[in-house]
């Protein structure tokens, strides 16, 4: 056989039409005509190894034109088709030629609503519609979720630091959740969301959903912009927490200072919205200060906050 010819009819299944040879040459109708499909081009080689018995053909007579419907196939995936036909003698004919098509895959479409909640100082809730598996309807096979501190799009989704498969649970229009843990205390997150239908076949990048995760320690439960210290009074090291500006525009500072208003220490925070920095009680020049108050100014433009620290030596 040589004249075989597959095309896609839709998005799982192909039709493959042919010629029907004969028992003997072109002559008759043969015992067993075998179609067999795989992921590579199919020939002598590898007709039984790579190729996967789709059915017995029912054979006709030698120059009858067949055409088959084979379903179940692999959305978006490449297959190759080939025939092999044997007599009442057990006599194999050549494998006839490889013709391959290409399934076409929907993929998801968009998710269109993602929302972040900041729960905890680590922790944020993550909420949207679900898409489908072929454009909006059925269900995903999971989805692909990215979470990053920098500006996230569809070049920077794969290098985010924070990544989560996850399988999809509803059907496209029901609500879908994820608690996401483990992040950074202090930080504006961005997380972006890719839907992964049954053969791969992804979304676009969702739109972008921002959350600020509180600094906790020494300020939880209290409000935006404020700095303080723990543990008080201290012997060695402190642990001061800060709440800054959230535009993330905004370049902030701690500046410590003593009893005379003498500056201590400076360290810059840079333009995240909060955070937390460990003084180790020396100054600028490394020497251990002296047991006493201090009093530490967060500033963030032109707002500023004050606390204090005590050490006990």
């Amino acid at each position: 056989i040589t004249d075989v010819v597959a095309r896609a009819v839709s998005n799982t299944s192909a039709e493959v039409r042919f010629t029907h040879t004969g028992e003997d040459s072109l002559v008759g109708t043969v015992a067993r005509l075998e179609l067999r499909v795989g992921r590579l081009p199919l020939g002598e080689s590898n007709f039984e190894t790579e190729g996967v018995l789709v059915r017995d053909v029912t054979p006709r007579v030698a120059g009858s034109p067949d055409t088959l419907v084979i379903p179940g196939l692999p959305e978006g995936a490449t297959r190759w088709f080939a025939l092999r036909a044997t007599d009442a003698h057990g006599l194999r004919s050549a494998i006839s030629n490889s013709d391959s098509v290409a399934l076409p895959g929907v993929a998801p479409a968009i998710v269109m609503d993602v929302h972040a909640q900041a729960t905890a100082e680590s922790t944020v809730v993550l909420t949207w519609t679900a898409t489908g598996d072929d454009g909006t309807v059925g269900r995903p096979r999971s989805y692909r979720i990215a979470g990053s501190p920098a500006p996230l799009d569809s070049a920077s989704f794969a290098a985010a630091p924070q990544q989560w498969i996850v399988d999809a649970l509803h059907d496209s229009g029901a609500p879908e959740t994820l608690v996401v843990r483990h992040l950074t205390p202090g930080r504006r997150w961005r997380f972006a969301i890719i839907a992964v239908d049954q053969a791969f076949a992804e979304s676009p990048i969702s739109a972008v959903a921002e959350a600020v995760t509180p600094v906790g320690g020494a300020l939880g439960g209290r409000g935006a912009f404020a700095v303080a210290a723990r543990p008080l009074p201290a012997a060695s090291d402190v642990t001061l927490d800060w709440q800054g500006d959230p535009s993330g525009v905004v370049e902030q500072r701690l500046i410590v200072l003593d009893l005379s208003g003498r500056v201590v220490r400076r360290v810059s925070l840079g333009r995240e919205p909060g955070g937390s920095w460990k003084w180790d009680g020396r100054d600028e020049e490394h020497v251990l200060v002296p047991a006493g108050l201090y009093f530490v100014r967060l500033v963030s433009g032109s707002r500023h906050a004050m606390s204090r620290v005590v050490f006990v030596r």
